[in-house]
C-alpha cells in the first residue's frame, strides 16, 4: 500500500472563497428584473457546513432586505456573516475561532452596490477609468468579533462592457492600482481577470477575487465557487432538450421511475464521495512529516499552519488508537507550535481579591511600592503592597475617597475620576496622581499624604477621555470635550510648565477623541487604545498611524488595554485569546504570554522596574513575573 505523507494542501494557506447568486424577481404588471449577488469572504472556512451556512445566511439576509434600499440590503448581508461567525466563536475554543473580512456586491440594473468589512476592496472599470473603495483597515478581519464591524458602503455605475472586481486577502503595494487597471483593461474574460488579479495581488497565497460584468454568463442556480478560478471544476455543457410525448408512460409510472433514479444517484454519490479513512499510523506519519516541514519553513505563518495541522492529525490518531505512538507526536507538535508562536507560559497569581465589588474598579496603577485601584462606586482609591498575594480591601488599604482633606488649607477631594502613576527622576521617587471632578490634580506621597499640584490649564479641561504617562514621568491628558491631546512635564516640579499640545482638533485625528480609552506615552509618540480594540500611534507632528499586529497564528486581535514595556515597546491585552501580546513600537510581534486566567483582562499595568505585569479582572488583580526574553 502506498501513502502520500505530505499533502500539497498543507503547503499554502487556503484561499478566500466566493459565491455568485442570481435571482429573477417579478411583480405584475412590472417586467421581471434580475439581481446578481456576489459574496467574497477571507479566509476560507475550514468547516464546510460553517462555510455553506455562512453563505446561506448572507444570501437570505440580502434577499429578505431587497425591498428596502440596496445599500441596506448589502450591509445586512455583510452583518449576517458576522453574526454567524460570532455565534460560532462563542461556542468554540480559541484555536477554532474564525474571524474574517468580506466583500458583498449586488449588481442590479446598471448599478453595483457594495459593502466592505475589514481588509476588502472593490474596483470598478468603467469607460476606461478605474475607481475603487477599500474597507476600514483598522481591523483586517472584524467579522466574528464581539463588537459589530464597521461596514463601508459604496455604489458605482456598471454598464455593458464595464467590470467590477471584489478583492479580499490582498497584499497591497504602491503599484496595485496600475496593476489592477492593466489586468481589467487587457483581459478578455472574467475568469482570466480573476486568475491574474489573484496572482498579482497575492502574497504567500493568492488573493481572493470575484469579477462581475453584464457580459459574463449568468448562473441560473446558486453556485458556490472557490477562488482563484484555477481551482474550479469545469462546468458541464447543458443537456439538449428532448421532446416527451404524452401517453408514453402513465404519470405515476414516470414519477416512480424518476424517484428510483434519484435514489440510485444519491446512493452512488454517497459511495463515491466517501473519503478513505487513514489509519492512526498513517496520520502519525503525516504529522511527523508536517512537523519536519514546519521546522524548515522560514515564513512563521506557514510554519504555524503546518504545525497546527500536525497537531490535529496527531490528536486525532491518539483518539482513534489510544496508544503511546501518537501522544509523543502530539506533544512534539504542541511544543513546536508554542515555539513558532513564541508563547511564553506564565502563572498569574491573585494579588488582590476584590470579590463582588471587582466590577466597580475601573482603573489600576502600579507604583514603586504599591498598586492602586479606583472604585467608582465607593469613589475611593486603595493601595496594596506589591509583594503580598490574596490581599483584600480593608480600612488600612484606603488612601482617599470623596471628601478626604487635602493639605492644611481645608480643601477636600472631589469625586475621583482617574488615577495615574508618574515616574520620578530616580527609582522610588515617583508618585500617584489623582484627577477629581473639580479638575484638581492631587499628588499622593509615599506616606499617603495628599497635596494639590498646580497644573496649568487643568481648569479648562472639558471632558477627560484618558490619562497616560511615559518613563520620564510626563503626564498625558486626552481632553475629549476640547478635542486636544496635552503633554505636561512632571508634576513633581515646583513650577509646572504649560502643556505641549500634541493634537488640537486636527481633521486627521478623526474620532479618536471620543473613542480612546487607554493611553501610553513613549518619548516622541503616544499610543492610544480605541474602543473598537485597535491601537493608534500619534507622533510629535500630530500624525496618526494605525498599529497592525499579526501574531504567527494570524488571529485577529481585539485589544482591551495597553501598557509600556519600559523599553519603547508595548504589552497588549488580548482577552479574547487569553493572552498578552508583546510588540515593538511599530507593532512588530515579539512574543506572547498565555494563560486561561488572562481571558478576563480589563486593564494591565507594568511595574516601574519592568519585571512584573498586573492585570485587572472581574474578581481582582492578577500578577505574574515577566519571563526573560530568549
Amino acid at each position: 500500500m502506498s501513502m502520500s505523507v505530505v499533502q500539497p494542501a498543507f503547503k499554502t494557506a487556503e484561499p478566500p472563497f466566493g459565491a455568485e447568486v442570481s435571482r429573477q424577481l417579478s411583480a405584475w404588471p412590472f417586467a421581471a428584473r434580475t439581481t446578481r449577488l456576489f459574496l467574497l469572504v477571507d479566509p476560507s472556512l475550514p468547516d464546510q457546513s460553517l462555510r455553506q451556512g455562512l453563505l446561506r445566511a448572507m444570501q437570505q439576509a440580502y434577499f429578505r432586505s431587497d425591498g428596502l434600499s440596496q445599500t441596506r440590503a448589502v450591509r445586512e448581508a455583510a452583518l449576517a456573516a458576522h453574526y454567524v461567525l460570532r455565534h460560532h466563536n462563542r461556542d468554540a475554543l480559541a484555536p477554532e475561532q474564525v474571524n474574517a473580512a468580506s466583500a458583498v456586491a449586488a449588481l442590479r440594473g446598471e448599478t453595483a452596490f457594495v459593502a466592505l468589512a475589514g481588509d476588502a476592496a472593490a474596483f470598478a472599470w468603467t469607460d476606461g477609468v478605474l475607481t475603487g473603495q477599500r474597507g476600514i483597515l483598522r481591523l483586517p478581519r472584524p467579522l466574528g468579533l464581539e463588537q459589530d464591524p464597521r461596514i463601508t458602503l459604496w455604489s458605482t455605475p456598471i454598464a455593458a462592457g464595464d467590470r467590477l472586481a471584489l478583492v479580499c486577502g490582498a497584499t497591497w503595494r504602491h503599484d496595485c492600482s496600475s496593476v489592477i487597471e492593466g489586468i481589467l483593461r487587457n483581459t478578455d474574460s472574467g475568469d482570466n481577470a480573476e486568475q491574474q488579479l489573484a496572482d498579482a495581488l497575492g502574497g504567500s497565497r493568492p488573493a481572493g477575487v470575484l469579477v462581475a460584468s453584464h457580459s459574463r454568463s449568468r448562473r441560473s442556480e446558486p453556485h458556490l465557487t472557490l477562488v482563484p478560478p484555477a481551482q474550479r471544476a469545469p462546468r458541464p455543457a447543458p443537456a439538449q432538450a428532448t421532446r416527451v410525448h404524452a401517453g408514453v408512460l402513465p404519470r405515476s409510472h414516470r414519477l416512480l421511475a424518476l424517484l428510483g433514479l434519484l435514489v440510485l444517484a444519491v446512493v452512488a454519490a454517497t459511495t463515491l464521495n466517501q473519503p478513505a479513512q487513514s489509519t492512526p499510523l498513517e496520520k502519525v506519519q503525516q504529522a511527523r512529516a508536517l512537523l519536519a516541514e514546519a521546522g524548515q519553513t522560514v515564513d512563521v505563518y506557514q510554519a504555524h499552519a503546518l504545525a497546527a495541522s500536525a497537531l490535529d492529525l496527531a490528536r486525532n490518531a491518539s483518539t482513534m488508537a489510544r496508544d503511546d505512538v501518537a501522544e509523543p507526536v502530539a506533544s512534539d507538535a504542541a511544543r513546536a507550535l508554542d515555539q513558532i508562536d513564541r508563547v511564553y507560559p506564565v502563572s498569574p497569581a491573585m494579588a488582590v481579591r476584590l470579590g463582588p465589588a471587582g466590577g466597580n474598579v475601573v482603573d489600576l496603577a502600579v507604583g514603586d511600592d504599591a498598586l492602586y485601584t479606583l472604585d467608582v462606586v465607593e469613589a475611593s482609591i486603595r493601595a496594596f503592597p506589591l509583594d503580598a498575594l490574596d490581599q483584600q480591601p480593608t480600612p488600612d488599604t484606603l488612601v482617599a475617597r470623596t471628601g478626604t482633606p487635602i493639605g492644611a488649607r481645608g480643601r477636600r477631594l472631589a469625586t475621583p475620576v482617574a488615577i495615574q502613576y508618574l515616574n520620578g527622576p530616580r527609582p522610588g521617587a515617583g508618585s500617584l496622581a489623582i484627577v477629581d471632578q473639580a479638575r484638581s490634580v492631587v499628588q499622593v506621597a509615599r506616606d499617603r499624604a495628599l497635596s494639590i499640584r498646580t497644573v496649568p490649564s487643568s481648569a479648562t479641561w472639558r471632558e477627560l477621555g484618558a490619562l497616560g504617562s511615559d518613563t520620564s514621568g510626563d503626564l498625558y491628558v486626552l481632553d475629549t470635550g476640547a478635542r486636544r491631546l496635552l503633554q505636561y512635564p512632571p508634576i513633581s516640579q515646583r513650577v509646572v510648565d504649560p502643556p505641549r499640545v500634541l493634537l488640537d482638533g486636527a481633521a486627521e485625528a478623526g474620532a479618536i477623541f471620543a473613542r480612546a480609552t487607554h493611553m501610553v506615552g513613549n518619548v516622541d509618540q503616544v499610543f492610544l487604545r480605541l474602543d473598537d480594540g485597535t491601537v493608534d500611534r500619534v507622533d510629535t507632528r500630530g500624525s496618526l498611524m494605525a498599529i497592525i499586529v499579526r501574531p504567527p497564528d494570524d488571529r485577529s486581535t481585539s485589544v482591551s488595554a495597553i501598557t509600556s514595556d519600559g523599553a519603547g515597546g508595548l504589552y497588549l491585552a488580548d482577552p479574547g485569546h487569553a493572552r498578552i501580546l508583546h510588540v515593538s513600537e511599530d507593532g512588530a510581534f515579539v512574543r506572547q504570554f498565555s494563560d486561561p486566567a488572562l481571558a478576563g483582562l480589563r486593564d494591565i499595568q507594568s511595574s516601574p522596574d519592568g519585571r512584573r505585569l498586573y492585570g485587572l479582572v472581574a474578581s481582582g488583580v492578577l500578577v505574574f513575573d515577566i519571563p526573560p526574553l530568549l
